[in-house]
């Protein structure tokens, strides 16, 4: 507990001091970490990583943009029918 207390007082600290310190065993990237846990678990030869799919919520401002976007844009790029209107000589 007294070794923690020492370093960990809401001080933001980098990977080197993390390593120094000992709250981190290695350093490396994301795929040091990938390949790491997979000979952790046993996985043999190249890892397959699979990641989470996040939902995207529709909001008001997705439906209000999407309206404004339908009004702004021609026609002719909406793919639908076009009048155009020409006032008298």
């Amino acid at each position: 507990m007294e070794s923690v207390r020492g370093i960990a007082d809401g001080r933001i600290c980098s990977g080197r001091q993390a390593h120094k310190t000992g709250l981190v065993d290695l350093m490396g990237t994301l795929e040091d970490a990938e390949l790491l846990a997979a000979r952790m678990g046993g996985i043999e030869g190249e890892p397959r990583v699979v990641e989470p799919v996040k939902a995207h919520r529709l909001t008001l401002a997705d439906l209000v943009g999407r309206s404004v976007l339908g009004l702004l844009e021609p026609a002719s790029i909406r793919g639908g029918a076009q009048y155009l209107f020409r006032p008298g000589k």
